[in-house]
């Protein structure tokens, strides 16, 4: 029978320095980055990403979801929402603001109306996650992501007046 094991961030980067400290030391440093090559490598962006996320590999895993965030979409948001938590307990705004802009958007384009309060939310951290976020990188900045919501949702009264309320 399996053993479960929790996944958090600590647990995942003290189970990975244990493994790599079992390795010579010339091949220590080498194994991490292998490591880390797996998950930038790897099909899924969200599980790659958070790999990255929970080894203590942030940076990278900012790399890695600028450069494939179109990878989000049709993620569902059972694996979107804790790897935005993620993100944020990571102090990585940028992989956060990526989770949320692609939860709202999902919500708005299949036009679920009893989401519209969780939608409502995302976008209010959205806004919050502007004030912190100085380089957008390849994706819109907030005012270009913000008018393009408007342009395509903007006749979804009851998700507005959720924003507004």
């Amino acid at each position: 029978m399996p053993i479960a094991m929790p996944a958090t961030p600590g647990f995942v980067r003290r189970l990975l320095r244990k493994l790599v400290e079992l390795l010579p030391a010339d091949d220590q440093a080498t194994a991490r980055k292998r490591a880390i090559a797996c998950a930038i490598a790897f099909n899924s962006v969200s599980r790659g990403v958070r790999f990255l996320l929970q080894v203590g590999a942030a940076a990278e895993a900012e790399s890695l979801l600028m450069e494939r965030f179109q990878q989000l979409e049709g993620i569902d948001y059972t694996s979107l929402l804790p790897l935005a938590k993620l993100a944020a307990e990571c102090d990585r705004p940028r992989i956060e603001m990526l989770c949320y802009r692609q939860l709202l958007n999902d919500i708005l384009k299949e036009a679920r109306s009893k989401a519209y309060g969780h939608a409502a939310r995302y976008y209010k951290r959205l806004v919050a996650l502007d004030e912190v976020i100085d380089d957008y990188g390849s994706a819109a900045d907030h005012k270009a992501f913000v008018e393009a919501v408007r342009q395509g949702h903007g006749r979804k009264y009851a998700f507005w007046r959720r924003v507004e309320g």
